[in-house]
């Protein structure tokens, strides 16, 4: 990249900060003071109150309180300190407006926190006021028991873990620091556009791991549900079988490769042979099984297990006027018959006279066809959960006479994505008893 596309990238970047920080001023950073000034002025009241507290508790309590805050302060300069300071002169070398960014963003939030502690404190006080004496006493007694404590046993223990930390964690830090220092000095030798450039395509950078982070997640997730709900259709179609052998058979099978087999070669038999039906022998790998075939199983199957396709087909009327006797009105009535199925039920009618003519129309209708995709229960994967690659458990209690069928995944079951993320599939649930467990959810 030469220094005119450099300098140009660099100008929109400058262009961009520049509008967030126009955009900062006009809609956040003016209401926002407005609001802050006013809750200043209803929190420094409350913040006199705590100081002045603090000032009246007793040395032992402003002891403790000092030797814990010093020793936060120390762990937290300890392992913040040099990252603060590669901050800092990162921040040094960027242009005056995106300082004054930071620092007013910084204040923004300092502000912010500010404003949503001092509420708590004031109300942790007006409750402390209005406690009775005993209780102010007992509160009183009870923190410098626990001072008491702290010293005695707690103190004693954190002193030398700290020197611990200080011997392991300087050992640690030293190279870090070495290898900042010379980054730092590196930085400080570099000429000012090629600076500009790597800060620039620090930016690009910085821009594209956000898009990533935004994005991949969402993508896991969408793959998680697709798994999910391929998990429940696979348990579902498994709990059909069973219903189906149940009703053939009159008991369940545990096991699903002949699960699948046996309602395969009886679908089969139903559509080779239209009369096959109440009791009758199944063959399956060589085995005879005595079925009790009940009427229209061939059609609940395909309803079942098919993927229906709707069509759309012309149908031609016919209507049929006929005339009827009536003997109450001692006259002829008239009706209109519509199809041939009709009119052969009401010839039947001892009061059917003569047919008067009849009418053609022609009409368009949706039906639900399930023959051109029969489903077909010979694939392996229907037996096993798509994210695992284990079989699903098929178990039957005979004390409750029910079915279980189960996800193989126990509690969850985690994979590596994109080397920085993670697929997480937990418990698919189970359906027990031909009621499933995600029905509710």
């Amino acid at each position: 990249m030469n220094n005119q596309t450099s300098s140009r990238l660099h100008q929109g970047v400058q262009s961009v900060i520049h509008k967030i920080s126009a955009w900062w001023q006009a809609w956040i950073r003016k209401p926002a003071i407005l609001i802050f000034r006013r809750l200043k002025a209803l929190a420094r009241p409350v913040i006199s109150l705590i100081i002045r507290v603090v000032r009246k508790v007793s040395p032992k309590v402003q002891l403790f309180i000092k030797r814990t805050t010093a020793l936060i302060f120390r762990l937290l300069k300890a392992l913040i300190s040099p990252v603060v300071e590669l901050i800092i002169r990162v921040v040094r070398k960027v242009s005056p407006k995106v300082q004054l960014f930071i620092k007013r963003t910084a204040a923004l939030i300092f502000r912010l926190l500010k404003a949503l502690i001092s509420p708590v404190v004031e109300w942790v006080i007006r409750v402390i006021r209005k406690v009775s004496p005993k209780v102010q006493l007992f509160i009183k007694r009870t923190a410098a028991k626990i001072l008491q404590w702290y010293e005695v046993r707690v103190v004693p223990i954190l002193e030398p873990v700290v020197r611990v930390m200080r011997v392991i964690v300087d050992p640690l830090l030293k190279p870090i620091i070495k290898v900042i220092r010379k980054i730092s000095v590196w930085w400080h030798a570099l000429p000012r556009h090629k600076a500009l450039l790597i800060l620039d395509w620090l930016v690009v950078i910085a821009a594209v791991i956000l898009m990533v982070v935004i994005y991949v997640p969402q993508r896991i997730w969408a793959e998680e549900e697709t798994y999910r709900t391929e998990s429940h259709r696979r348990m579902q179609i498994i709990q059909d079988a069973e219903e189906f052998y149940n009703t053939v058979r009159g008991n369940y099978i545990t096991d699903g490769d002949l699960l699948f087999k046996f309602i395969s070669q009886t679908h089969d038999s139903l559509i080779a042979d239209t009369t096959f039906a109440d009791i009758q022998i199944v063959h399956v790998d060589g085995s005879p099984y005595r079925v009790d075939i009940p009427e229209f199983l061939d059609y609940q199957m395909d309803t079942t297990f098919s993927v229906g396709r709707q069509l759309r087909r012309e149908v031609l009327d016919t209507t049929y006027t006929v005339t009827l006797w009536n003997d109450e009105r001692a006259a002829y009535d008239t009706i209109f018959i519509n199809g041939s199925g009709g009119l052969a039920k009401v010839k039947l009618d001892t009061a059917f006279t003569e047919i008067l003519g009849r009418s053609y129309s022609n009409h368009s209708e949706v039906y639900t066809d399930y023959k051109w995709n029969r489903f077909r229960l010979v694939e392996p994967e229907l037996l096993i959960c798509p994210v695992t690659r284990e079989p699903f458990i098929i178990s039957f209690d005979s004390t409750t006479i029910e079915l279980t069928i189960a996800s193989p995944i126990v509690d969850e079951h985690a994979e590596s994505r994109y080397v920085v993320f993670k697929f997480r599939a937990k418990d698919h649930g189970k359906i027990v008893g031909g009621d499933p467990s995600w029905r509710n959810q």
